[in-house]
């Protein structure tokens, strides 16, 4: 279970070190300035999604079929102050029931209150992390959401959704780690790793329970401003070999820009490697497919 010191959850590794308001003033001028890529996006119809299929709708946003349920995981289809939107980001509409919803943490990035208002019809049930519900109790009644420590888990409908530790921190309101964030495992061989900078003590716990087969890794919006609070490509290859994975499905990039990098320099990184996956925004895929489609124009 997760760990508290001064009422404030804490990591298994040192907690990363916070961006000083300085970088943050730099990122915000920097972003006005910026002139966003484009990329291609798949416009496809959901209700088509098959078991075993999935498609990563940019940035971290994943929907995935298993065991005939639908998971979405981290649904972010709006920008929000600070940030600059791709041209092709209102692209992305999803037109299917959302048996489970799966939410990270509370960074505005992962958690983005006007696209989960956009989705409350569609959603049969929530699982975030703990201290998570007081964000979205305006939207989802209390008995459709699930709060999870690390290592709790829920089975049900021959689908199994396991909260896993994750190296990163939670803000929302000036409440610095007040609530959970974490990693989930999905039928014990899908991994999303959510925002988990990568650390050998966290991913010691992980691979004590899991050994997962396709891996959702963060590999995007690093910076020398915020170390450790997310993984470079480098890092982001470090923690596949250590899951010991079949296919990486790089994630954490391409629909918007929050660090300094280039938006497809994590993709640079990764094209020598094998056992990759990119594929298009919005495009459904196979789980096992493996290979670099072309994302840009």
């Amino acid at each position: 279970m997760s760990r508290k010191e001064n009422n404030r959850f804490v990591n298994i590794c040192s907690d990363p070190a916070l961006p000083s308001p300085v970088s943050v003033i730099r990122q915000y001028l920097t972003n006005l300035t910026y002139k966003p890529p484009t990329m291609k996006v798949a416009v496809e119809n959901y209700q088509h999604l098959q078991n075993n299929q999935f498609a990563w709708l940019g940035h971290s946003s994943v929907l995935l079929k298993v065991s005939g349920k639908t998971v979405l995981i981290d649904p972010v289809f709006h920008s929000f102050p600070g940030t600059r939107r791709f041209p092709q980001d209102n692209q992305i509409k999803i037109n299917v029931k959302i048996d489970y919803l799966l939410i990270t943490h509370n960074h505005r990035d992962h958690m983005c209150i006007k696209t989960l208002r956009e989705l409350k019809g569609r959603v049969g049930r929530v699982i975030v992390p703990l201290q998570n519900y007081k964000y979205i109790q305006y939207i989802f009644p209390k008995h459709m959401v699930t709060e999870m420590d690390w290592y709790q888990q829920i089975n049900e409908n021959s689908v199994k959704i396991q909260l896993l530790p994750a190296r990163h921190q939670s803000n929302r309101f000036a409440d610095q780690n007040k609530a959970l964030w974490g990693s989930y495992c999905v039928n014990d061989d899908i991994y999303f790793s959510g925002d988990n900078c990568y650390c050998k003590k966290t991913m010691d716990a992980i691979t004590a329970r899991i050994k997962p087969k396709y891996c959702f890794l963060e590999c995007g919006q690093y910076s020398k401003y915020w170390p450790d609070s997310h993984s470079t490509p480098k890092q982001c290859i470090e923690m596949f070999k250590y899951l010991q994975g079949q296919v990486l499905i790089p994630i954490h990039f391409g629909r918007f820009r929050l660090a300094f990098h280039e938006y497809n320099d994590p993709v640079i990184q990764l094209l020598n490697e094998k056992d990759v996956f990119v594929g298009q925004i919005g495009k459904i895929y196979p789980l096992g497919q493996i290979g670099i489609e072309q994302l840009w124009l």
